[in-house]
């Protein structure tokens, strides 16, 4: 089973008042919480505050989204200048995708129901690497309020007009997107550093002597509302069931002068 970040919408976003040009701040949040299997949870004003971008639309590199993920210690693969199928080559290896196009080459079908005054401009929005049986993708549109399915020719549609307009038309047509690490990692340190404070979110978390779930447990427990300053990360640790998703992520942090851990679903990043 895929995870599916929590959607995030880019109005009535209390944490910045560019709520209306933050369609690629809030797509990258929705990315961030994919990225991070739930661990980061924020919302687009939060990310433009930490982008270094404060002006009107916001890009995927630096400054702009890639800065704002740096913030929280995660790393944005751009891959602007490449085509479609490289972007569709990132969702069947499990890579979340920001993808940036022009509204007005997306069916009517799947736009927002808010979109009434008929915007067509440049808009950005999130694919989370799931499929339908008919090959449609699982979009995040952050003028929508929900996720919804779409075929993968009117993405494409809607990368390429907008990849034409700036980068020129070309054959295949060059368009502006990014990608998350894939869920799997084969290539980083593991555990990896990871210096945060977390907070707790379940009544009681067991502390472990090793990251699996057969682990002897320390006393005592944390419980909701504790907080920890957490400074290793393991990716692939022992497998735990979170709502029906398999995860394999824990965090570690010093006690009585040895690393413990707790499962990383169980918590939220704080700083």
């Amino acid at each position: 089973m895929v995870y599916r970040p929590k959607f995030v919408h880019q109005y009535d976003d209390p944490t910045t008042s560019l709520d209306w040009f933050n369609c690629t701040m809030a797509s990258g949040a929705m990315a961030l919480d994919y990225d991070t299997l739930g661990h980061v949870q924020v919302l687009g004003g939060q990310l433009r505050n930490v982008s270094g971008d404060h002006i009107g639309g916001t890009g995927l590199g630096s400054p702009g989204l890639t800065t704002s993920w740096a913030h929280y210690g995660q790393v944005l693969h751009v891959g602007t200048g490449g085509h479609w199928d490289d972007v569709m080559t990132a969702l069947k290896h499990g890579r979340g995708v920001v993808l940036q196009g022009m509204y007005s080459a997306l069916p009517k079908a799947y736009h927002s129901k808010v979109n009434s005054l008929g915007f067509g401009g440049a808009h950005a929005v999130y694919l989370n690497p799931e499929f339908n049986a008919d090959g449609s993708v699982l979009m995040g549109d952050p003028l929508n309020e929900k996720f919804i399915w779409v075929p993968q020719a009117a993405l494409r549609s809607f990368a390429n007009a907008l990849g034409a307009h700036e980068l020129g038309a070309s054959s295949p047509q060059r368009i502006f997107f990014a990608s998350t690490d894939p869920h799997v990692i084969v290539v980083n340190p593991d555990p990896q550093r990871y210096a945060h404070k977390v907070k707790v979110t379940t009544p009681t978390l067991h502390v472990r002597t090793s990251p699996t779930t057969t682990a002897k447990t320390i006393a005592p427990d944390l419980h909701a509302g504790d907080t920890v300053t957490t400074t290793w990360l393991r990716k692939r640790g022992g497998a735990y069931t979170v709502s029906g998703t398999i995860r394999t992520d824990w965090l570690g942090f010093p006690r009585a002068g040895k690393t413990v851990w707790i499962a990383r679903a169980y918590t939220k990043v704080i700083s």
